[in-house]
């Protein structure tokens, strides 16, 4: 998953919701495994683009992920 974010962050082309789709599940799995310290911040990350990306649409759709990333932080 680290891998999958550094191609990721050097991509030019990938929206707010895949990036922070990403973010979410590579901190929750580094904070899973104990590498709180970084990890929380891309949680934290993850969560702010989420919010964003809600704020601007309020789709049904968004609500989800916007929730899922919700239970991400928590869980870790």
């Amino acid at each position: 998953m680290s891998r999958a974010n550094e191609i990721q962050s050097g991509l030019k082309t990938v929206d707010q919701a895949t990036r922070s789709h990403c973010l979410s599940k590579l901190g929750f799995c580094h904070v899973r495994e104990g590498r709180d310290e970084l990890d929380f911040g891309y949680l934290n990350e993850a969560f702010a683009l989420r919010r964003k990306i809600y704020d601007q649409s309020a789709k049904d759709k968004d609500k989800l992920m916007l929730a899922a990333c919700q239970n991400d932080l928590a869980a870790g």
